[in-house]
């Protein structure tokens, strides 16, 4: 009998011929059972599993029963011993019950030959260092670059081979770095392409790559998302039409009195490409339901999208969605829909993620200050995870490369020492010491108060009934009104968003009607907690 201790899934390699493409796990000692899709390891049948009780399974194949023993992990990977990932009302939480608050870097480039081993081991060093627990990756063809690339491909070659089977060179590779993430705290999301990849390799080709990626991958602490921007094609049709090339081509044409049919043929365009975008978002809605369906145990699944909507919306409320999601994007303009949106929407019954906000130095905007507004806002609007990104990361640019320039100059090695990760891996570590999961937006608390034509005015929310959260975007006055409905106690903690760091501390007795910020915080973003007595 084989006996497993493991540090890592137990990968079971399967002998002489193999007539089916799944396998049947079954305990010896309870009626659990697990349905494994098999894979090619160097040419030979393999299954990963993760057995969440100690004991004797078994399975049969060709006729003959095998059994092996698991012993129980005895290792110290929290990741691990926590068990699988799981929604709770709106937010994430281990098995075990230990919430999680996800905090989130964007590496779309991360399983690409564009991220060199030795930099890889860096990035994973400092966001871990910083609070990072989570990380965004595409496994295939990241964005902006065309279907075979050299970019798409990593040390082992492309995903797949010249006779359109899986390359398992490019697999290992891989499992090489979701290995290693996992044995530093820091959970791999894992995206299976982009939107627009679907019309192009077809859904027969997607389902395969899924396949892998499900087979390989379901049995370590991941989470699944089906694509990035699952809403956009290639060329792409943005809510804003202005920024719509085929738009800009009609208005030209209508103020120079063009012809009707050359007008007419534009607007042919304009429909035949709500179709296309409803074709594939169609399409990846079928793989959602694909992956679900193949996925042995329980794992989360979502998707990123491109529209000023929610994936909710774009899919009208699918059965495989566990993360609700938006991407606010690379505007100023956009945090009014940002905050909004998390505002309506992060209450419900699913966790809430706002997987796109502006990266930090994209289009040479968007610094520490920025990153921070973003993180604090969402957070108290009710958001129970942060998604980060930094220009140069994300696409793993060297100096002077011009790779996707047109988002800006980039310089990885410079990225990783931009401010805002930092600063709002201190936030994350911050709030732990709070019931973060209880977070409840109070935005008629403080007045004057964060509105869409007010971007720079405080919200407050509450967490739990002992705690009141204030961030003040940037002070425009020494005195604010507040509202609280009974005397009691309160201490104020005047809180740097750059530190973490209090820097000055009030106690209040009675009825409080209105607070006088720090006078040497004005025109700076600051943190207020409230902390009520007995």
């Amino acid at each position: 009998m084989l006996t497993f201790s493991p540090t890592e899934p137990v990968e079971i390699k399967l002998k002489g011929k193999i007539g089916q493409d799944f396998l049947i796990i079954r305990s010896r000692h309870n009626k659990s059972s697990y349905k494994l899709p098999i894979f090619r390891k160097k040419n030979i049948h393999t299954v990963r599993f993760w057995a969440q009780k100690e004991g004797e399974y078994f399975y049969f194949l060709a006729g003959k029963k095998h059994i092996f023993k698991v012993r129980i992990y005895r290792g110290r990977n929290q990741l691990i011993l926590n068990g699988p990932l799981i929604t709770k009302a709106n937010y994430l939480t281990f098995a075990n019950h230990e919430p999680l608050f996800p905090l989130i870097d964007t590496w779309w480039y991360g399983l690409s030959i564009r991220t060199k081993w030795s930099d890889f081991v860096r990035l994973v060093k400092k966001r871990k260092k910083q609070g990072f627990n989570m990380v965004m990756m595409v496994v295939g063809i990241p964005p902006e670059i065309e279907v075979f690339s050299p970019y798409a491909g990593n040390e082992g070659g492309q995903f797949l081979n010249k006779k359109g089977k899986i390359n398992d060179q490019y697999f290992i590779e891989v499992d090489k770095k979701v290995k290693y993430l996992v044995d530093n705290g820091i959970i791999p999301m894992l995206l299976g392409g982009w939107g627009w990849q679907i019309s192009v390799l077809g859904l027969p080709v997607i389902k395969k790559i899924w396949r892998e990626i499900v087979s390989r991958y379901h049995a370590w602490p991941v989470i699944f998302c089906l694509c990035g921007e699952a809403d956009l094609l290639k060329t792409p049709v943005e809510e804003n039409l202005e920024q719509n090339q085929t738009y800009r081509q009609l208005k030209k044409l209508i103020f120079k009195s063009a012809s009707i049919y050359k007008i007419a043929k534009l607007f042919r365009g304009l429909s035949q490409n709500n179709k296309n975008l409803h074709h594939q978002v169609s399409q990846w809605n079928k793989i959602g339901g694909y992956v679900k369906d193949l996925l042995p145990s329980p794992r989360l699944l979502t998707v990123h999208v491109h529209q000023p909507k929610t994936a909710m919306e774009i899919f009208s409320d699918p059965f495989w969605l566990d993360i609700n999601t938006i991407q606010s994007g690379h505007s100023w303009h956009n945090a009014g829909f940002m905050v909004e949106t998390i505002l309506k929407h992060s209450s419900g019954n699913r966790l809430f993620i706002n997987l796109e906000p502006w990266y930090e130095q994209i289009l040479g905007r968007f610094g520490a200050d920025k990153q921070r507004y973003a993180f604090w806002l969402s957070v108290l609007s009710g958001a129970k995870g942060f998604a980060y990104g930094a220009n140069g990361i994300w696409q793993m640019s060297k100096k002077g490369e011009n790779f996707l320039s047109h988002w800006g100059k980039a310089d990885w090695q410079k990225a990783l020492s931009y401010p805002g990760a930092t600063q709002i891996g201190l936030g994350k570590k911050y709030l732990k010491q709070f019931s973060w999961w209880n977070i409840k937006p109070l935005e008629e608390v403080i007045f004057p108060h964060w509105e869409k034509d007010h971007l720079q005015y405080p919200l407050a929310a509450s967490l739990g009934k002992e705690f009141l959260m204030v961030y003040f975007p940037s002070v425009k006055t020494k005195n604010y009104r507040i509202n609280f409905s009974k005397a009691s106690n309160y201490s104020f903690f005047w809180i740097s968003p750059l530190t973490l760091k209090t820097i000055q501390t009030d106690n209040h007795s009675g009825k409080i009607e209105n607070i006088h910020v720090p006078e040497r915080t004005l025109n700076s973003d600051l943190l207020l907690v409230v902390k009520k007595g007995q």
